[in-house]
């Protein structure tokens, strides 16, 4: 069984030479995948019994276990919050208040090859995902969406790890925005439509920029603290460090703005 290493002992090596299972990942190339539209509105947990409360402790498990020790790699947007919240204030607030759909991570862009490697170790793997579409019934509602996914190849990590541009996919999307580490836990290397919380985790890569580090998100911000918020302790004791939430707000803040100078 493999098993995670510290991050001192990792070295910048290509992890998937040997790796049968991405090979078969790669021999499929592009994949397109099905999933389940999420309602926008929030769903409140009331019950401290709620299942759902276990699912998202177990996500974040499986997230800490990823990271390990890992530096400049935190738990970022709506997950980021409740676990700020829960640190701060664990007497007031013992549980999560509401439901989540996905993991998102931060981490600094030199630190994509590490958290790559790292995520295979447990059948993680990169993708980009190049597009999404909603798949409309004749109702008109939605019912689902397609997400189509590109396997990364070492090189694109490394490259992506650079911070160089890479190159666009059949001309049309860059290969270094939507990343996601996929669990392929089959021995075929297809994508399962994403059903569970530990399905996929969304990564928002940021680089420094003049000794300052800059946002890559949607709206290019300067986060200079953005690694330096609470520690959240997972059900299992590990540690899993969290986004400073003033870069949410001010994120939020900006994107409010630029919506306002464009619908007038």
């Amino acid at each position: 069984m493999k098993t995670l290493l510290e991050s001192d002992s990792l070295k910048y090596v290509n992890p998937f030479v040997h790796d049968e299972l991405y090979t078969r990942i790669q021999q499929k190339g592009i994949q397109y995948v099905v999933n389940q539209v999420h309602s926008h509105e929030l769903r409140l947990i009331a019950d401290s019994s709620d299942p759902r409360i276990a699912m998202h402790h177990k996500a974040l498990d499986s997230v800490a276990n990823i990271l390990g020790n890992m530096h400049r790699a935190v738990l970022t947007g709506g997950f980021g919050v409740e676990a700020t919240i829960l640190s701060r204030y664990p007497e007031t607030v013992p549980q999560f208040q509401r439901e989540h759909y996905d993991v998102n991570l931060g981490i600094a862009h030199s630190q994509f090859p590490e958290i790559v490697q790292r995520a295979s170790l447990v059948q993680y793997y990169p993708f980009a995902r190049l597009a999404m579409w909603h798949l409309i019934d004749k109702t008109g509602q939605k019912v689902g969406k397609k997400d189509i996914y590109y396997p990364l190849t070492w090189e694109d990590v490394t490259t992506i790890g650079a911070s160089k541009r890479s190159r666009r996919v059949f001309g049309l999307r860059r290969k270094d925005r939507h990343i996601r580490l996929i669990h392929i836990p089959n021995n075929t290397g297809e994508i399962y439509p994403h059903e569970s919380l530990t399905d996929y985790v969304e990564l928002y890569l940021h680089q420094y920029i003049g000794g300052q580090l800059k946002s890559n998100q949607d709206v290019q911000i300067s986060c200079p603290l953005y690694f330096s918020g609470e520690t959240f302790t997972t059900r299992s004791g590990q540690k899993l460090k969290v986004v400073n939430p003033r870069y949410l707000l001010a994120l939020k803040e900006k994107k409010a703005k630029s919506r306002i100078e464009i619908f007038p």
